[in-house]
Protein backbone atom coordinates (compact mmCIF):
# COMPACT_ATOMS: atom_id res chain seq x y z
CA UNK A 1 0.00 0.00 0.00
CA UNK A 2 3.13 2.33 0.65
CA UNK A 3 4.42 1.89 -2.59
CA UNK A 4 1.21 2.84 -4.43
CA UNK A 5 0.86 5.83 -1.81
CA UNK A 6 4.32 6.95 -3.17
CA UNK A 7 3.66 6.67 -6.94
CA UNK A 8 0.65 8.50 -6.00
CA UNK A 9 2.44 11.44 -4.45
CA UNK A 10 5.12 11.40 -7.20
CA UNK A 11 2.89 11.54 -9.51
CA UNK A 12 0.88 14.34 -8.25
CA UNK A 13 3.94 16.28 -7.78
CA UNK A 14 5.62 15.55 -10.60
CA UNK A 15 2.90 17.04 -12.69
CA UNK A 16 2.90 20.81 -13.68
CA UNK A 17 0.20 22.31 -13.42
CA UNK A 18 -1.42 24.90 -16.37
CA UNK A 19 -1.52 28.19 -14.60
CA UNK A 20 -4.16 30.47 -16.68
CA UNK A 21 -3.26 33.59 -17.40
CA UNK A 22 -5.05 36.49 -15.76
CA UNK A 23 -7.27 38.64 -18.02
CA UNK A 24 -6.05 42.41 -17.13
CA UNK A 25 -9.00 44.45 -16.34
CA UNK A 26 -9.87 46.72 -19.22
CA UNK A 27 -8.93 50.32 -18.22
CA UNK A 28 -11.81 52.57 -16.99
CA UNK A 29 -13.05 54.70 -19.54
CA UNK A 30 -11.77 58.52 -18.79
CA UNK A 31 -14.53 61.05 -17.16
CA UNK A 32 -14.46 62.52 -21.05
CA UNK A 33 -14.73 59.68 -22.80
CA UNK A 34 -17.54 58.76 -21.11
CA UNK A 35 -19.14 62.37 -21.82
CA UNK A 36 -18.14 62.29 -25.52
CA UNK A 37 -20.12 59.33 -25.97
CA UNK A 38 -22.92 59.89 -24.03
CA UNK A 39 -24.27 62.40 -26.29
CA UNK A 40 -25.27 63.33 -29.93
CA UNK A 41 -23.34 66.58 -30.87
CA UNK A 42 -25.15 69.06 -33.22
CA UNK A 43 -22.22 71.19 -34.32
CA UNK A 44 -23.13 75.20 -33.69
CA UNK A 45 -19.94 77.51 -35.38
CA UNK A 46 -17.03 77.28 -37.26
CA UNK A 47 -15.13 80.22 -36.01
CA UNK A 48 -12.08 81.51 -38.32
CA UNK A 49 -9.80 83.53 -36.85
CA UNK A 50 -6.20 85.37 -37.97
CA UNK A 51 -5.23 87.30 -34.88
CA UNK A 52 -2.54 86.62 -32.58
CA UNK A 53 -5.07 87.52 -30.05
CA UNK A 54 -7.31 84.61 -30.82
CA UNK A 55 -5.03 81.94 -29.77
CA UNK A 56 -4.65 83.25 -26.26
CA UNK A 57 -8.18 83.43 -25.72
CA UNK A 58 -9.64 80.49 -27.12
CA UNK A 59 -12.82 80.17 -24.67
CA UNK A 60 -13.37 83.39 -24.90
CA UNK A 61 -14.74 83.26 -29.09
CA UNK A 62 -16.31 84.75 -30.42
CA UNK A 63 -13.99 87.48 -30.63
CA UNK A 64 -14.75 90.51 -32.50
CA UNK A 65 -12.07 89.50 -35.35
CA UNK A 66 -13.72 86.22 -35.66
CA UNK A 67 -15.72 84.96 -38.68
CA UNK A 68 -18.31 82.60 -38.25
CA UNK A 69 -18.64 79.86 -41.03
CA UNK A 70 -21.41 78.24 -40.49
CA UNK A 71 -24.54 79.46 -42.24
CA UNK A 72 -27.35 80.12 -40.40
CA UNK A 73 -29.05 79.10 -43.51
CA UNK A 74 -27.68 76.20 -43.76
CA UNK A 75 -30.16 73.58 -41.95
CA UNK A 76 -28.29 70.60 -42.90
CA UNK A 77 -25.31 71.57 -41.06
CA UNK A 78 -27.38 72.68 -38.00
CA UNK A 79 -29.59 69.54 -37.68
CA UNK A 80 -27.17 66.63 -38.31
CA UNK A 81 -26.04 65.51 -35.45
CA UNK A 82 -22.51 63.57 -34.37
CA UNK A 83 -22.05 60.38 -32.90
CA UNK A 84 -19.16 58.96 -31.18
CA UNK A 85 -19.63 55.69 -30.33
CA UNK A 86 -17.15 53.99 -27.19
CA UNK A 87 -16.00 51.79 -30.32
CA UNK A 88 -13.83 54.77 -31.77
CA UNK A 89 -16.60 55.29 -34.52
CA UNK A 90 -17.68 58.44 -35.46
CA UNK A 91 -21.13 58.40 -37.54
CA UNK A 92 -22.47 62.03 -38.95
CA UNK A 93 -26.42 61.38 -38.60
CA UNK A 94 -27.84 63.71 -41.43
CA UNK A 95 -30.93 65.88 -40.99
CA UNK A 96 -33.74 65.26 -42.93
CA UNK A 97 -33.21 69.01 -44.65
CA UNK A 98 -30.15 67.52 -45.99
CA UNK A 99 -30.12 67.14 -49.82
CA UNK A 100 -29.31 63.22 -50.88
CA UNK A 101 -25.58 64.52 -51.86
CA UNK A 102 -24.90 64.75 -48.58
CA UNK A 103 -23.39 61.51 -47.23
CA UNK A 104 -24.07 59.77 -44.11
CA UNK A 105 -20.48 59.91 -43.26
CA UNK A 106 -18.45 57.89 -41.08
CA UNK A 107 -15.19 57.55 -39.78
CA UNK A 108 -12.61 57.21 -36.48
CA UNK A 109 -11.87 59.42 -33.47
CA UNK A 110 -9.77 59.17 -30.56
CA UNK A 111 -8.48 61.31 -27.72
CA UNK A 112 -4.86 61.67 -26.98
CA UNK A 113 -2.55 63.20 -24.99
CA UNK A 114 -4.14 62.76 -21.53
CA UNK A 115 -7.36 63.44 -23.57
CA UNK A 116 -6.16 67.13 -24.61
CA UNK A 117 -6.30 66.46 -27.91
CA UNK A 118 -9.17 65.03 -30.71
CA UNK A 119 -8.14 63.24 -33.40
CA UNK A 120 -10.79 62.53 -36.32
CA UNK A 121 -8.35 59.47 -37.59
CA UNK A 122 -6.99 60.36 -40.61
CA UNK A 123 -7.50 64.12 -40.35
CA UNK A 124 -6.29 66.75 -38.29
CA UNK A 125 -5.81 67.15 -34.34
CA UNK A 126 -7.90 69.35 -32.52
CA UNK A 127 -7.02 70.70 -29.14
CA UNK A 128 -9.60 70.51 -26.75
CA UNK A 129 -10.47 73.75 -25.06
CA UNK A 130 -14.03 72.34 -23.69
CA UNK A 131 -16.07 69.08 -23.12
CA UNK A 132 -18.56 69.03 -20.70
CA UNK A 133 -22.39 67.16 -20.50
CA UNK A 134 -23.30 70.28 -22.94
CA UNK A 135 -20.65 71.32 -24.88
CA UNK A 136 -17.86 70.37 -27.07
CA UNK A 137 -15.07 72.96 -28.43
CA UNK A 138 -12.14 72.15 -30.01
CA UNK A 139 -9.60 74.37 -32.37
CA UNK A 140 -6.96 73.56 -34.61
CA UNK A 141 -4.19 76.26 -36.68
CA UNK A 142 -4.62 76.13 -40.52
CA UNK A 143 -1.73 77.40 -42.52
CA UNK A 144 -1.89 79.34 -45.92
CA UNK A 145 1.77 78.73 -47.46
CA UNK A 146 3.06 80.74 -50.51
CA UNK A 147 6.40 80.01 -52.50
CA UNK A 148 7.36 77.95 -49.15
CA UNK A 149 6.11 80.38 -46.96
CA UNK A 150 3.90 80.65 -44.40
CA UNK A 151 1.52 83.64 -45.30
CA UNK A 152 -1.27 83.24 -43.00
CA UNK A 153 -2.08 81.36 -39.68
CA UNK A 154 -6.12 80.75 -39.01
CA UNK A 155 -7.84 79.39 -35.67
CA UNK A 156 -10.28 77.44 -36.46
CA UNK A 157 -12.85 76.78 -33.69
CA UNK A 158 -15.87 74.28 -33.38
CA UNK A 159 -18.47 74.09 -30.96
CA UNK A 160 -21.19 71.48 -30.71
CA UNK A 161 -24.13 71.30 -28.06
CA UNK A 162 -25.02 67.93 -26.65
CA UNK A 163 -28.62 67.15 -27.79
CA UNK A 164 -29.58 64.04 -25.59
Amino acid sequence: MKPLFFCFLILFFACKKEKLPLDPLPPTPSERFVTLTNHNWSMTHEYKDTTAYAKSHLNEWPLTSTYDSMNIFDTCSWDSKSVFLPNSDWQLIKSPSCDASVSTDTGHWKLINNDTDFVIVGQDTLHVVELSSTDFKMYYKSYTWVHNQIVLTEYVMWTFKATN
